[in-house]
């Protein structure tokens, strides 16, 4: 097992209009241009974003530790996606992937308890559920 120096963002997504989130290519797109305009960016590699619910306006980012209170800031500065305000909130920092998986899970089983009569939201949630629950396994 090799020890990587990284933490794993967990980022509440909120719309200040009221409407859906913004896409998951707008809002990954934003970020890396917002990394690269604070001056943190040293390659292609300082985040990637590999789970995105639009639905349950969560989003978690990976970066490596030195970073990391950069890439928080350049989060934070955030406040148009495109067409859509928003504003991103760092909730919670996590030393490992699996434990951020773990978060982001029982976090999408709230949301999923919350929407319950939003049927396609229900769907995609669970996609995303499933997929984490997979990779736990491993």
């Amino acid at each position: 097992m090799v020890a990587r120096k990284e933490r794993t963002l967990l980022v509440e997504v909120h719309s200040l209009d009221g409407k859906a989130a913004p896409p998951s290519v707008a809002i990954k797109g934003e970020l890396r241009e917002a990394v690269r305009r604070s001056g943190t960016e040293s390659g292609n590699d300082v985040l990637k974003a590999p789970f995105y619910s639009r639905e349950a306006r969560l989003l978690v980012v990976r970066t490596s530790r030195a970073l990391s209170r950069a890439v928080r800031v350049a989060i934070g500065s955030i406040r148009y996606v495109k067409e859509w305000p928003v504003k991103l909130t760092v909730v919670r920092a996590y030393g490992n992937q699996r434990l951020a998986r773990r978060g982001l899970a029982e976090r999408l089983e709230v949301a999923m308890r919350q929407q319950a009569s939003d049927i396609q939201a229900q769907k995609a949630m669970r996609e995303l559920l499933d997929q984490l629950t997979d990779l736990q396994k491993s």
